[in-house]
C-alpha cells in the first residue's frame, strides 16, 4: 500500500521565502492550463495534479511529471480552487542530484491558461495555503530562519509581492470574507498549551498590515471561526470564573460573550447564514485528531440543536437535541442544510490486528435527525491530515457539491488504493469517481463565470 506524506503544523519547517531564479533547478510548472477542467480538484494516486467530472468521470491532468507521490524527481501537494473558482494553487516539489529539493507555489489563471509560479526555497514545503476571499492573495505558513517561529506569508499572485504578516508557534488563522482582515490564533493549540495569543491583522493597501494582539487569555483550540457577515469571530478562551470556553468577539465592539463550555478542546464552524455554530468540545486523542461532543447552537440564544455527551447516534425521530459524541471533524454544506461528521475508531480485524476505521454522517439541521454511513478504511491524507487539521483545512476549500447535495469521501477502495467517493446525501450512497486525495469542489457560479470570460 502506497504511503503519502504530507506537511502539518508539527513538522519542522526551515523556509525563507524568495523570487524564482532562472539559474536554479526549475521550476518546471505547465506551460499552460488544459481545458476543459472537471469541477473537483485532487491530487491523483500517481501525485499528479488532477480535476476530475463527477458525472463523466473524465480526468483532465494539469501537470505530468510525478511518477508516484513521495517520489522523485517531482510531486504537488495541497490542491486549491481560488474562491471565485478562477485559480487554481498548488504546492510542487523538485529534485535533482544538483542542487537538492526546490518547492514552487503555482498557480493556474483559468480565464488566461497562463500558469504563475513563485519559489519557496525550504528543507520541507509550505504549509496550509489558503486563498483570500479576493482570489488574488495566496497565504501559506513558513518558519523563520531568524526567530524559528511559524510565519504567515501573503503572496500577492499578480504582483509576486510578499509581505510577512504574523508569527508564533504553532499558528492557524482565518480570513474574514471581506477579506480585509485575518485572525489567527499562536502559541496554544488542541494539542499543545502555552501562552496563547490572538490577533487581528488588518490590511490597507496602502500600508503593510497592522497586528492587533487581543486582551484574551487563549484556550485550547486551533482556528478562529469568522462569522460569515465579517463582524465576530468563535475562538476558545480560558478564565478562573468559566473555565475554558466557546466565545464570540464582536469585531467592532471588542465585546466577549461566553456561549458555552469546551472542558477541553475545541474546534468551531458557522453555518452559511451566520445563524448558528457548530463546535466540537472534546480531548485531543495521541493519534492527532479531536474527539468529543458535536454541539450546534444558535448565536444568540440558549437553543441547541445537538448537544449531549453520549456517543450514541439520535433515533430516527424529530428531535431539537439529539446526542453525538466522539465526533472528530465536522464540515457545513453550501446551503446550511446538512452538517456532515467524522468519527474515528479503531476494530480489530481477523489477524488480531488494530484497523483504523472512519464514519462519515450527516445531520439534517432542520430537524437534528443524524444518519451515518458503514465503517470505511480511511486514506493516510484524511486520517493524519485532514480531520487533525479539518478547521485549517476547511478554510481552504469544500467537500460539497455547491448545492450540498453530495459529499466528497476520501477512502481506501477494496484493492488498497485511495479512492474519491461522491456521497448523495439523500440516498447515503457512494460511488467511486477517481483514484487519489485531498478532493476540493469548485466553487459556486465559477463554471459561468468561466465561460463568460473566456469567450
Amino acid at each position: 500500500m502506497r504511503r503519502f506524506l504530507f506537511p502539518t503544523a508539527v513538522l519542522t519547517l526551515v523556509l525563507i521565502v524568495s523570487c524564482a531564479s532562472p539559474d536554479r533547478f526549475g521550476p518546471f510548472p505547465p506551460d499552460h492550463t488544459p481545458e476543459p477542467l472537471g469541477d473537483v480538484l485532487f491530487i491523483g494516486d500517481d501525485g499528479n495534479v488532477y480535476t476530475v467530472d463527477p458525472e463523466s468521470r473524465e480526468t483532465t491532468a494539469l501537470t505530468d511529471l510525478s511518477v508516484r507521490y513521495g517520489g522523485t524527481p517531482h510531486s504537488y501537494d495541497q490542491p486549491h480552487w481560488s474562491p471565485d473558482g478562477m485559480k487554481i494553487s498548488y504546492v510542487a516539489m523538485h529534485r535533482s542530484e544538483r542542487s537538492g529539493r526546490s518547492y514552487y507555489l503555482y498557480v493556474h489563471d483559468l480565464a488566461s491558461g497562463a500558469v504563475r509560479t513563485h519559489e519557496v526555497t525550504a528543507a520541507q514545503p509550505p504549509a496550509y495555503t489558503q486563498w483570500a476571499p479576493d482570489s488574488r492573495r495566496l497565504s501559506f505558513l513558513v518558519q523563520s530562519e531568524e526567530t524559528g517561529l511559524l510565519e504567515i506569508v501573503v503572496w500577492d499572485t499578480e504582483t509576486d509581492h510578499t509581505v510577512r504578516v504574523l508569527n508564533n508557534r504553532p499558528l492557524f488563522w482565518d480570513w474574514s470574507p471581506s477579506g480585509d482582515f485575518l485572525v489567527a490564533h499562536g502559541g496554544t493549540s488542541s494539542l499543545r498549551g502555552g501562552s496563547g495569543t490572538v490577533s487581528i491583522v488588518r490590511f490597507d493597501t496602502a500600508a503593510e498590515p497592522t497586528v492587533n494582539e487581543l486582551d484574551v487569555q487563549a484556550g485550547y483550540f486551533q482556528v478562529p471561526a469568522i462569522a460569515p457577515s465579517s463582524d465576530a469571530f468563535a475562538m476558545g478562551v480560558f478564565s478562573q470564573e468559566t473555565g475554558t470556553s466557546l466565545a464570540v468577539r464582536s469585531i467592532e465592539t471588542g465585546e466577549t460573550v461566553i456561549r458555552g463550555p469546551l472542558f477541553s478542546a475545541g474546534a468551531f464552524g458557522w453555518s452559511p447564514d451566520g445563524e448558528w455554530i457548530a463546535y466540537i468540545t472534546g480531548l485531543r486523542r495521541p493519534t492527532g485528531e479531536i474527539t468529543g461532543n458535536l454541539r450546534i447552537a444558535q448565536r444568540e440564544s440558549d437553543v441547541r440543536l445537538v448537544s449531549d455527551r453520549s456517543r450514541s447516534l439520535p433515533v430516527q425521530e424529530d428531535s431539537r437535541a439529539p446526542s453525538l459524541g466522539g465526533v472528530n471533524a465536522f464540515y457545513w454544506s453550501p446551503d446550511g442544510a446538512h452538517l456532515a461528521f467524522y468519527r474515528t475508531d479503531r476494530q480489530q480485524n481477523d489477524a488480531g490486528q488494530l484497523v483504523l476505521e472512519v464514519r462519515l454522517g450527516f445531520i439534517e439541521t432542520a430537524t437534528g435527525r443524524a444518519f451515518e454511513l458503514p465503517p470505511e478504511r480511511p486514506t493516510t491524507s484524511l486520517s493524519s491530515v485532514i480531520i487533525p487539521y479539518f478547521d485549517q483545512y476547511a478554510r481552504s476549500g469544500s467537500m460539497f457539491t455547491t448545492d450540498g447535495s453530495g459529499f466528497l469521501m476520501n477512502v481506501q477502495t477494496p484493492d488498497n488504493r485511495p479512492g474519491i467517493y461522491l456521497v448523495d446525501v439523500a440516498s447515503r450512497t457512494a460511488e467511486l469517481i477517481a483514484y487519489g486525495h485531498m478532493p476540493v469542489f469548485r466553487p459556486t457560479g465559477s463554471g459561468e463565470q468561466l465561460s463568460s470570460e473566456s469567450l
